[in-house]
């Protein structure tokens, strides 16, 4: 049934009123008249009883059994009672839990404890009885059977005896401390002092200062055809880069200055060479990341740009005899040796290259980082190629690793691109 609306109720209040008005009149008539209007009596009191059929008693039924809309903190204290119950009811789970774990020692086991620890495992393996049948902890029996059998005495200790050592101290490892021409330490990692070697060898056959590409071609052929082939060797570049980084990872270097990219350094920073490739292999903020390290102050918080350029000075005249010939050619596989770049020192032999003056692990690494980012994209793409072939026989061309390097001499066919078609 539908709601009485606002002018229902307020006709029904004011007939309710007008009802009660009647009922002392008529009760004053009643009195008056006495016993001499009976009908009159009869009829007020028809009027004044309900009639049950009238929509009323629906109104009123239907507004009784209306549930009530709760307020706003009504909703709100209802709320937070339940997450109240909700906390508790948590609470005593885990402390059901706590004092379920935290649970005191079992019947007889402090006794079983102390029996055991009573037992002489060595005198119950050396009775004849416990090689009969199997027993209890036969397994601690039998290692005691076999300490015995490798010579093992009661009251001694285990292992060589001490005085059986050699009495010289073991000597160091020399390899990352310096090597034959140094006048003192290095403080290279291992592998990276003939890296190092290789990185200033191509920094001196290259012009001390790159001309523009632009600048030199003289034809729109030959600039287009120079642009496609040098976009496609910063693509190689990018990926032997990638593979490199990963491969020493794997080795557990955390540093090489082969990973560095000059192409993500700012346009304004000196070393800044501009690339085809937009985004480094690993994102530019990698790539920033790597480089700040590489080019970071000295561990020792000194200024170390005169030591940088006092060890650069030693190669300047040579660098700058090398202007005008082509990029370096490294040693081919015959000649490299088997093991990592840090051992490839047969590409120096046979020349005199100048002793650099001892700097610190902070400045060679600036060094050799400074020497890397002068290179062009073709010298840094051979560097890092020759060492994934020496050190991990792996090659870019073929995008696959080879087991062995004399597998990789004998199935790959040359260390150019060109020998891959």
């Amino acid at each position: 049934m539908k709601k009485r609306s606002l002018v229902d109720q307020l006709q029904a209040w004011r007939a309710e009123e007008e009802q009660g008005a009647r009922a002392p009149a008529a009760t004053e008539a009643r009195v008056g008249l006495g016993a001499h209007a009976p009908s009159e009596a009869s009829a007020s009191a028809s009027d004044e009883e309900p009639d049950y059929m009238s929509d009323a008693f629906l109104a009123q039924l239907e507004e009784r059994d209306a549930p009530r809309q709760l307020t706003y903190a009504e909703k709100r204290a209802k709320v937070l009672r339940e997450h109240q119950e909700h906390q508790r009811r948590e609470m005593e789970e885990a402390d059901a839990r706590r004092s379920k774990r935290q649970r005191g020692p079992l019947a007889g086991e402090e006794e079983a404890r102390q029996v055991g620890m009573a037992v002489n495992v060595l005198e119950r393996a050396a009775a004849p009885a416990d090689r009969e049948a199997p027993q209890a902890g036969s397994g601690t029996t039998a290692a005691v059977r076999m300490m015995l059998a490798m010579g093992y005495k009661p009251g001694t200790a285990l292992g060589a005896d001490a005085s059986a050592g050699s009495s010289e101290p073991i000597a160091p490892d020399q390899r990352w401390l310096s090597h034959a021409g140094d006048t003192g330490p290095r403080r290279l990692g291992i592998g990276h002092v003939a890296l190092s070697q290789q990185i200033a060898e191509a920094a001196r056959q290259v012009p001390a200062v790159l001309d523009d590409p632009e600048t030199q071609a003289d034809r729109f052929r030959q600039s287009k055809a120079a642009e496609a082939t040098q976009r496609h060797m910063e693509q190689v570049l990018r990926k032997a880069r990638q593979i490199c980084r990963e491969l020493d990872e794997e080795e557990g270097f955390e540093y090489s200055p082969l990973w560095l990219d000059p192409s993500s350094l700012p346009p304004e920073h000196a070393y800044f060479q501009a690339s085809y490739v937009r985004e480094n292999e690993r994102g530019q903020e990698d790539a920033l990341a790597l480089l700040d390290y590489a080019f970071g102050e000295g561990e020792d918080g000194k200024d170390e740009e005169g030591e940088v350029r006092k060890a650069n000075s030693t190669t300047g005249s040579e660098a700058g005899e090398a202007v005008g010939r082509e990029a370096p050619t490294l040693p081919s596989d015959e000649d490299a040796p088997r093991a990592g770049l840090g051992r490839c020192e047969a590409a120096d032999a046979g020349r005199a290259s100048p002793t650099p003056p001892p700097v610190s692990s902070a400045t060679q690494r600036r060094l050799d980082a400074a020497r890397f980012c002068t290179l062009s994209a073709t010298t840094r793409l051979a560097l890092t190629h020759a060492h994934l072939r020496t050190t991990y026989a792996y090659c870019v061309y073929c995008g696959e690793r080879y087991a062995t390097y004399d597998e990789l001499l004998a199935v790959c066919p040359g260390e150019a691109e060109d020998a891959h078609e």
